[in-house]
């Protein structure tokens, strides 16, 4: 099999590129550049194509260790959007409401710096701007919709930017099943995206750029990258690695390699899609805790894919790691689910890959004057257009241009690095578990085991503060309080309610991000209660707009009783 084969089955993006995957020339000993790219993805091409664009006379090389596009650029969901891994409201924390509210409108103005820079030059990425619809199949998810439009108003984002739908205006979008409601912005494009990565690549080979394929950087040292065919020293160096990063000297704890998985389906016929909808090919997904996404493709497929698979100790990153069958079994029940017209659909691809998660969930960019060395990264998985503000920020910042963009809050952001082995495999891979867990599965354990204190809380607040507040579960107040033993580990004495038996509880607090488990999970599990699979009568939530703010308000009605809803 020929390495253009090989690269071919990546992805169903590399799989479907027009032109050759055939690398092209490695690096051929030592050379002199005025600006070296470590890593020929997003953020390194993005950086190299405005770098020439407005210097053509510099020397920018590129190394990378495979091909470009060979990683997450090649393998992601294809979603062009204004997504940032850090909220509103821990930006503003970090830098001010200014500064969040002028970081979220520097992405949604991104999302349309792509859509202008792939026209200039002619890079045909199946383009089209269809906006994000997220659908709310649970009160749960419902709340969480109406929270997430309140926190936009708050911060001065109105209908133009998110509004709430009702299930009939979701289901008109997307017909899945179950529909509560849900939420569209329309920033957000669906691409090709290796179109995209190897369309950037011969962009900027167009102006000079030098791109080494099939050279991987071992190291990166002030005014130097390493690589085994030779050193490429230079004024500027930029590590452009995100999920990869990890394999460089001193850099293991710098990002966690999360794998996120997805599958594609055979082109499907109008008749599935007049069922489906998606018209106009916005992007897809719902508001469960586990992230999934989707997209109809130009070809007329469904690419869908989601979290869920393991974190490697080590912050190891293997070929073999890129797919897990029980995750891609899981994918595909997930997607009859929502639309049970594909239960019975061919899925010719499946595929997987890193994307680098920072341990405070924050993105961000920046350049040591000192020493020359820049970064980008940290994007969570949300980094087709944030690699391309990434890309011009840099830009600014190499070329010295003080400009809004080099005072958006996440330049020289610096997140903490991540905790050592095992710990930092023990955290990550409870977090992941945390927010895997579908609140009834939890409800069904409790009604098992009546007695138990078993209870799941991850919160920001340090774990040991809510213990000796006994909050942790409403079932201990008025008992003894639990007591801390180890606190640097996590460790818990607690008694079982009505009982003189004892039980330690590990709960890695230090490890897990609070941004790793969202809010909203949290308080699902805050409030799960002991309960039997049948659930007494409760509200069903329906929507009605208020044109008064733009925000939809909830009526209630009774509805009968119905099995828990797994969220």
């Amino acid at each position: 099999m020929s390495l253009s084969d090989g690269y071919r089955k990546l992805s169903l993006w590399l799989d479907t590129v027009p032109g050759s995957l055939d690398p092209g020339e490695p690096l051929a000993g030592d050379a002199d550049a005025d600006v070296a790219i470590a890593g020929a993805g997003y953020t390194g091409l993005w950086t190299a194509y405005y770098l020439a664009r407005a210097e053509p006379g510099l020397r920018i090389a590129v190394c990378e260790r495979e091909i470009a596009g060979f990683g997450a650029s090649g393998r992601n969901g294809g979603w062009c959007s204004a997504l940032f891994p850090a909220s509103l409201g821990k930006l503003e924390r970090m830098a001010g409401r200014d500064a969040a509210i002028a970081m979220y409108r520097a992405m949604q103005q991104t999302v349309d710096e792509v859509a202008a820079a792939v026209a200039a030059d002619g890079i045909d990425c199946h383009w089209a701007k269809g906006g994000t619809v997220q659908l709310a199949r649970s009160p749960a998810q419902l709340d969480r919709a109406l929270e997430e439009v309140a926190e936009a108003r708050e911060f001065g984002f109105g209908s133009a930017d998110l509004r709430l739908l009702t299930a009939a205006e979701a289901g008109e979008i997307a017909a899945a099943s179950g529909v509560l409601g849900g939420t569209f912005t329309p920033h957000c494009a669906a691409i090709h995206p290796a179109r995209l990565a190897r369309g950037l690549a011969e962009a900027v080979r167009r102006r000079g750029v030098a791109v080494y394929e099939r050279t991987p950087v071992t190291q990166i040292l002030p005014g130097q990258l390493v690589t085994p065919a030779g050193t490429v020293r230079a004024r500027h160096v930029i590590r452009a690695t995100e999920g990869y990063t990890p394999l460089l000297p001193g850099e293991r704890r710098t990002v966690v390699p999360i794998y996120s998985l997805m599958i594609a389906t055979e082109p499907l016929p109008d008749s599935a899609w007049s069922q489906i909808g998606l018209a106009g090919r916005p992007t897809f997904s719902d508001l469960r805790n586990l992230i999934i996404y989707g997209q109809r493709t130009h070809d007329g497929r469904f690419a869908f894919g989601g979290r869920g698979a393991p974190y490697h100790l080590g912050s190891a990153v293997q070929p073999s790691f890129d797919r897990e069958p029980a995750v891609f079994t899981a994918l595909r029940h997930t997607l009859a689910d929502l639309f049970p017209v594909l239960g019975d659909v061919t899925v010719t691809h499946s595929w997987g890959g890193p994307i680098g998660v920072p341990r405070d969930w924050c993105a961000s960019v920046g350049l040591d004057r000192a020493t020359g060395v820049g970064w980008a990264g940290g994007y969570v998985g949300d980094g087709v257009a944030t690699t391309n503000l990434a890309g011009r920020t840099l830009a600014d910042l190499v070329l010295g241009h003080d400009s809004e963009l080099t005072r958006l809050p996440w330049v020289g952001h610096r997140s903490p690095r991540w905790e050592a082995e095992p710990l930092r495999w023990l955290g990550v891979n409870a977090g992941l578990q945390v927010i895997s867990w579908p609140v009834c599965a939890v409800q069904e354990r409790f009604a098992q085991h009546p007695r138990c204190c078993y209870y799941h809380c991850v919160s920001s607040a340090p774990l040991a503060q809510l213990a000796e507040q006994r909050t942790l579960n409403p079932r201990v107040r008025g008992s003894s309080p639990w007591r801390r033993t180890r606190p640097d580990l996590g460790l818990y004495l607690f008694r079982w309610p009505r009982g003189a038996r004892f039980g330690v509880m590990f709960a890695p607090r230090l490890l897990v991000s609070p941004d790793l488990v969202p809010r909203a999970a949290m308080a699902d599990l805050a409030t799960a209660r002991f309960r039997p699979q049948s659930v007494p009568s409760r509200p069903q939530h329906l929507l009605r707009s208020d044109p008064t703010d733009g925000i939809t308000q909830r009526e209630a009605v009774p509805s009968s009783p119905r099995q828990p809803h797994c969220l």
